[in-house]
């Protein structure tokens, strides 16, 4: 009776074995899928900026980036901030079509800091989520990306050069 007992205990334990090996490839499947995806998603991203960077430092002498930022309103501007060959502080944004790029000096305007405390003084129930620069109506503008305690999300666009609000949206409730 003992090596019956002995038996189905084995029995028992491989099938545990294999049940926890399936297990651990089908988590290492599911880690593997979602890092190959992570990486695919941000393919764009990634070659947006790397363009933009490119530019900037071949058009207006950018040598070193801190910020690179998406911009997307009738048109998308990528923006990158950094320092150039003459160590100023610059803003380069660079509209996504090819046209014509802008390069500010970056102590003529407000920085993203700046602009946070703009939005939250005057909204302070709100939480900022994200800020971006890029042109709006043909001058730089901010634009901050904040959400209430209900989550809906409101739009705010700041002018880069004088801190006052362009506009304010907000999203529609389950948006």
């Amino acid at each position: 009776m003992s090596s019956r007992n002995e038996r189905e205990r084995k029995r028992r334990i491989e099938l545990l074995v294999k049940f926890l090996l399936g297990l651990l490839c089908a988590l290492i499947a599911l880690v593997v899928g979602a890092v190959v995806l992570f990486i695919v998603a941000t393919i764009p991203q990634r070659q947006a900026q790397a363009q933009a960077t490119r530019v900037a430092e071949q058009h207006a002498n950018l040598v070193s980036v801190d910020n690179f930022y998406t911009f997307s309103r009738a048109e998308t501007y990528y923006t990158v901030t950094g320092q150039d060959n003459e160590n100023r502080n610059i803003i380069v944004i660079v509209p996504a079509r090819g046209d014509s790029l802008t390069v500010l000096n970056a102590a003529d305007g407000n920085n993203a800091g700046q602009v946070r405390t703009i939005v939250r003084q005057a909204h302070p129930d709100l939480t900022i989520t994200r800020v971006n620069l890029g042109m709006f109506r043909d001058r730089p503008t901010w634009e901050v990306v904040a959400r209430n305690s209900d989550g809906v999300f409101q739009f705010f666009l700041v002018d880069w050069a004088n801190g006052q609000f362009v506009s304010n949206t907000q999203a529609e409730e389950g948006s």
